[in-house]
């Protein structure tokens, strides 16, 4: 199985949508990108009446630019790797790192440019007996207990 991002003219993933294999294969049997983008396009249609959408491939065992198998463990092949990150419904695309990024969900915190994911402005104070949690009005950690 395959996994396709649906973008909107601002790269915004607005939908992700599973494809059978069989979708992706060519004339000669290899998957390629290109039919699994052009399967998206008229399921699209079809279901929606929208014409003119824009799909593209992701891999939902993609995290921070490693490839990880299903039981969690990275994976031994790292080729699989694909576009950094598995692509989230309100994130987007960057076409300049061909990367997903996901959505910011905590003010303050900035992105890091390698695993192309969201990270806290200072590191996380929790000790093994202080527990913090982040706070968006004051963008900073405070103590939960």
């Amino acid at each position: 199985m395959a996994h396709f991002a649906l973008l909107d003219e601002n790269n915004k993933v607005l939908d992700i949508i599973v494809v059978g294999n069989e979708h992706l294969l060519d004339k000669d049997g290899n998957e390629s990108e290109a039919h699994g983008k052009s399967w998206c396009e008229k399921f699209w249609h079809r279901r929606t009446g929208d014409v003119g959408s824009n799909w593209i491939q992701t891999s939902y065992n993609t995290r921070g630019g490693k490839h990880y198998q299903s039981d969690g463990s990275l994976s031994s092949d790292q080729s699989k790797a694909l576009r950094v990150n598995s692509a989230f419904i309100n994130g987007h695309y960057d076409s300049t790192k061909d990367a997903f990024i996901p959505p910011l969900i905590f003010k303050g915190w900035v992105l890091n440019e390698t695993t192309c994911n969201y990270e806290p402005p200072t590191e996380d104070p929790t000790t093994g007996t202080d527990v913090y949690e982040w706070d968006n009005d004051s963008e900073d950690w405070v103590r939960k207990y």
